[in-house]
């Protein structure tokens, strides 16, 4: 039987923007269930990771929201200026003009839920967040031009000890149209 896998996306992530990782989950041997309760792994992405579920599956937290001394205000605009890398790695325009379009859809369609994300970002505690799932089998992948997640993580290995952090190449949203690290990270919590 495949294994569960669901996907909490962050403030201007959704399913459009996730075909292409599910996609992979579904090559991979993976089954994408939309209810979190129903999964034996839970993936977050970003603000995804503000509401850890009270569980015991293992969860892949990928670019979770966690800069500090680094304001909002800060990493919107530095995640603003490196959207430059879809041009420089390749993609076509129109890939970038259908992802900031849907990333505007996202944000507006629910914008309660932006508010709220955006209001909580700045007070996000993810060594506190990691110490409340000391138990769980945690994995944290972090890519190396992220913009909202700090590289300084090493407070959080005491916080847990059973969780990884990976690092790998790519912005904030790599994930999204470049699949196989995570799907690699998401092996190593089978």
């Amino acid at each position: 039987m495949a294994t569960k896998v669901a996907i909490q996306y962050g403030v201007v992530t959704g399913p459009w923007v996730g075909k292409k990782f599910r996609r992979a989950l579904t090559a991979a041997g993976y089954r994408h269930v939309e209810d979190i309760a129903e999964a034996d792994i839970i993936i977050t992405h970003s603000a995804g990771c503000f509401w850890l579920p009270p569980s015991d599956q293992p969860l892949l937290l990928i670019n979770p929201l966690y800069w500090p001394g680094k304001t909002i205000r800060q990493r919107v605009k530095d995640r603003a200026r490196s959207h430059r890398h879809y041009r420089q790695n390749g993609y076509p325009l129109g890939y970038w003009l259908g992802r900031t379009w849907w990333g505007v859809y996202y944000g507006i369609v629910d914008y309660r839920r932006t508010r709220k994300i955006m209001n909580y970002a700045e007070q996000f505690d993810l060594p506190q967040a990691i110490a409340a799932i000391a138990g769980r089998r945690v994995v944290i992948v972090r890519n190396d031009k992220d913009d909202w997640l700090t590289p300084d993580l090493d407070s959080l290995r005491a916080a847990n000890p059973k969780l990884s952090i990976i690092s790998v190449p790519g912005d904030h949203d790599n994930c999204w149209y470049n699949p196989e690290p995570y799907i690699a990270a998401i092996r190593s919590l089978v």
